[in-house]
């Protein structure tokens, strides 16, 4: 598998609520070579992932997408993977940002990746895919970028129910509160797991459940369900920022989208897709973006992934989800 991981910088980035990120940088992955005249691809990662797209959706069939196209992941404003986000410097301080950086939104990210693809002279794509926080990314890239890619997948990808909302913001309120009260740098870490395990409950249906517990007592990697989500806890603290999850679990939880504000005249086509048993973004959610955008008539298509796996389905049950999905991509 042929990539490269590289970082770019370019110049003051107005973010939607007015405020300037100075000097930011853009980390990204490619795959394969984008100097011919292969198809081309971005994948927007999910929430707690980075451009390194192998290293953690193995059960993704990335070598047979790679004889189809070259594919491009950036990581996301605000994560913990090299790209700007609260642990980074702030040239004018030259301190950390931590509780310092802006609040940003969906909308924010994706033009922070329009910027970067322009820096590196990527002015149209054949594909942009995206699920859960990448999907919400690639509608949104749709409805206000349509011009950039001939076709757009997103999955699981729409603003989710008030549940999820109250629930996402509570998580991050967990984690703002240790920030400002806590001593040491282990407290506010705690918090994040705290908030961690709670976020993978939101995304893990009772089906799934289920199915872990029996392979908690078969394999025995984990002495329980609890020891499970324990464990994965103490590697996600290790491994991600408190600053970029509050973050990031603001900019889910006040994502929207206005559909009647895009109009349909674009040749792009959109394609919906809804993961069952999902609590996260239910499926009635989803169908009823694909209901507007059709209303609006929009090129969109719409069909569910049927699985036992709820929300993380694309991650976990990640061959069958390709399976079901290379259709759309190859196209």
């Amino acid at each position: 598998m042929q990539y490269y991981t590289r970082q770019i910088t370019f110049p003051d980035f107005k973010i939607s609520n007015g405020e300037v990120l100075n000097e930011p940088q853009a980390t990204y992955t490619c795959y394969g070579d984008f100097n011919n005249s292969k198809p081309r691809a971005l994948i927007f990662h999910g929430f707690s992932s980075c451009s390194k797209l192998h290293t953690w959706w193995d059960k993704f069939n990335f070598q047979e997408m790679l004889q189809h196209f070259n594919i491009i992941c950036i990581n996301s404003l605000s994560s913990s993977y090299g790209t700007t986000g609260p642990e980074s410097i702030n040239p004018k301080t030259l301190k950390p940002y931590f509780d310092t950086f802006p609040e940003i939104s969906i909308q924010d990210t994706v033009d922070f990746a329009i910027h970067a693809l322009k820096h590196l002279e990527i002015n149209y794509l054949d594909l942009v895919f995206g699920c859960s926080l990448g999907g919400m990314q690639a509608l949104d890239m749709y409805l206000r970028y349509p011009e950039i890619a001939k076709k757009f997948i997103s999955v699981a990808g729409v603003p989710v129910p008030s549940m999820t909302k109250l629930t996402n913001l509570a998580q991050s309120t967990l984690i703002d509160n240790a920030i400002s009260l806590a001593q040491s740098r282990e407290e506010i870490e705690n918090a994040l797991g705290a908030s961690r395990f709670f976020f993978r409950l939101s995304c893990t249906s009772e089906r799934a459940l289920t199915i872990l517990d029996e392979k908690c007592q078969t394999d025995g990697v984990y002495s329980s369900l609890l020891d499970y989500f324990v464990q994965d806890n103490e590697k996600f603290k290790k491994e991600f920022s408190p600053y970029s999850n509050s973050l990031i679990l603001k900019m889910i939880a006040n994502f929207e989208v206005d559909i009647d504000k895009h109009n349909a005249k674009t040749e792009a086509k959109i394609v919906i897709v809804s993961i069952d048993d999902d609590i996260f973004t239910p499926e009635k959610n989803v169908r009823l973006v694909y209901e507007n955008l059709k209303h609006c008539y929009h090129n969109v298509v719409y069909k569910t992934f049927m699985t036992s796996f709820g929300h993380e389905a694309w991650i976990v049950d990640g061959k069958r989800f390709y399976e079901f999905i290379k259709e759309d991509l190859y196209m």
